[in-house]
């Protein structure tokens, strides 16, 4: 931290200073206990502070743009803030369809999964990939997706999607964000993300092994290293680039790099007898780089700059077992990022946000014979959410269907929604009849409510059926509903079998709810 934040070495503070070596003036003030970091002498932070100002927080280190090249590779720009309210609505979508799988063990979505969120994301996933031509037989690690990935555990970790039974479902809140986005919902799941504690951005780094063996007991809480690093996101300017080196520096001169191994050698490279990690610094790095590129600049809080991750090595670069593999993480071509008004806003540093408006296409066209005919190919998100209210006839196009749209107001989606669905992507709007059809399901949907918790009893005579329901003792603590049929709601049960055992009848024991 000394370091980072003053650029030079922090002075020697141990007791021991070695043969013809004489102590350092710092002694004075400085004391040491065995197996504890020195600390001041009580009483001097007082006496200093009298006389020597607060120290100036550390100031980072802008670039104007990220450079075109790297070396012989294109440098690629992300940024996802502007679409961040239609991607993750498209996301929602398809876990509100039920399509996106996660694997029971680790909770992260299935390779199948995988390739239907890389198909809804509105920019490609990362170009991560080394050309083939460029490449020897050795350098051919594939990195594989990222952001694609990315969505399956980030709406987890967000708290706006549930697993269940191996199939994600939206929870209260991602159904409230994907019915109407607000900045104030979304900065609500990120506060969540940096609290969850399931899902570890290292993990990502798959050739970092032992994480999920014995060493696990010996790695720190992944909420914690977050919200350290969330804490140091104040030092970033707004707006400006910095490379990532320099956003490494930031953090630990601002206090925020939390390491990541309690119990060092416990993870290692290739080969747990020479291969152990020790640097636990880099390690760290590489957690923030995982951390930056997949989920940072995923939900848009950031901006990146990046090259492909072969032969670079920016960490662990003596490492055993170098030689093994392409690159250490998919994440190491992170060159460059900057902190934008939508990462300000989550982060607790902006007072209010407006995300700016993405003009939608109109993709159908509605027929009075309500059905919905695709003008150009929609994409995966799209059809997944058309097929939840109707029913596909061809490639292009679907016929409203009753019973769908009526499972999917059951299922959490809402006809505003459906509404708005439609007016934004169909020319020429919902003809005057589709609309009566829309709004008699409407009425039809909301027609009928849940009451009360009731039993019903049986009686052995129509009769003594009829004498409950009209007897003054009874009446007003139950419904005949035909025949020998007698409904009592369960508030009233008590009183009515008090009641019926003054007129002479005992009712069966009714059996409590399971626990």
């Amino acid at each position: 931290m000394f370091s980072a934040k003053y650029g030079c070495s922090a002075p020697k503070t141990t007791g021991y200073w070695g043969h013809n070596k004489k102590p350092g003036p710092l002694l004075a003030v400085i004391q040491h206990e065995r197996e504890s970091p020195p600390t001041l002498v009580p009483g001097i932070s007082e006496i200093y502070q009298k006389f020597v100002a607060a120290p100036a927080p550390p100031t980072a280190s802008t670039v104007e743009a990220p450079a075109e090249a790297f070396g012989e590779q294109p440098v690629h720009v992300f940024s996802g803030e502007a679409e961040a309210p239609a991607q993750l609505a498209r996301v929602l979508r398809l876990i509100q369809s039920g399509k996106i799988k996660v694997a029971d063990s680790t909770g992260r979505p299935t390779d199948a999964s995988v390739r239907a969120l890389a198909e809804v994301l509105l920019q490609p996933d990362f170009d991560l990939e080394k050309p083939e031509e460029s490449g020897m037989p050795w350098e051919s690690d594939v990195a594989g997706p990222v952001r694609a990935h990315a969505w399956g555990v980030l709406a987890q970790q967000c708290d706006w999607a549930k697993a269940k039974a191996g199939t994600l479902a939206l929870t209260p809140a991602g159904k409230a964000i994907l019915e109407k986005f607000t900045p104030e919902l979304y900065s609500d799941g990120v506060s969540s993300f940096l609290e969850n504690e399931k899902f570890d951005e290292l993990n990502r780094v798959n050739h970092i092994r032992g994480q999920s063996g014995k060493a696990k007991r010996w790695m720190t809480s992944p909420a914690d290293r977050k919200v350290a690093f969330s804490e140091t996101v104040g030092n970033w300017p707004l707006g400006k680039w910095m490379t990532f080196q320099e956003t490494v520096r930031i953090i630990a001169a601002s206090g925020g790099e939390h390491e990541v191994l309690a119990s060092r050698g416990s993870l290692y490279i290739c080969d747990v007898q020479y291969g152990s990690i020790w640097d636990c610094r880099d390690l760290s790095i590489q957690f923030f780089r995982a951390l930056t590129m997949e989920s940072l600049a995923t939900l848009g809080l950031v901006d990146i700059a990046y090259v492909y991750p072969h032969s670079l090595w920016p960490e662990f670069s003596d490492s055993y077992g170098r030689d093994a593999h392409s690159f250490l993480g998919r994440y190491d071509g992170l060159l460059y990022a900057r902190l934008n008004p939508l990462g300000a806003w989550c982060f607790g540093l902006a007072d209010s946000y407006s995300l700016p408006e993405i003009k939608k296409t109109a993709i159908f066209h509605i027929l009075p014979n309500h059905e919905l005919v695709a003008t150009t190919a929609p994409d995966t998100s799209i059809i997944a959410f058309v097929d939840l209210f109707a029913v596909r006839k061809s490639d292009a196009v679907w016929g409203f269907d009753a019973e769908k749209t009526l499972g999917f107001i059951e299922g959490g989606g809402s006809m505003e929604e459906l509404r708005d669905f439609l007016i934004a992507r169909s020319s020429g709007g919902i003809p005057d009849n589709v609309g009566v059809w829309l709004d008699g399901l409407l009425r039809k949907s909301s027609s009928c409510r849940r009451a009360e918790k009731a039993v019903l009893f049986e009686w052995s005579e129509p009769a003594q059926a009829a004498l409950m329901a009209s007897s003054s003792e009874t009446s007003r603590l139950c419904h005949h509903v035909g025949e020998n049929r007698i409904v009592v709601p369960a508030a009233k049960l008590a009183a009515f079998t008090r009641a019926a055992r003054k007129m002479g009848f005992i009712l069966p024991r009714v059996p409590g709810p399971k626990a």
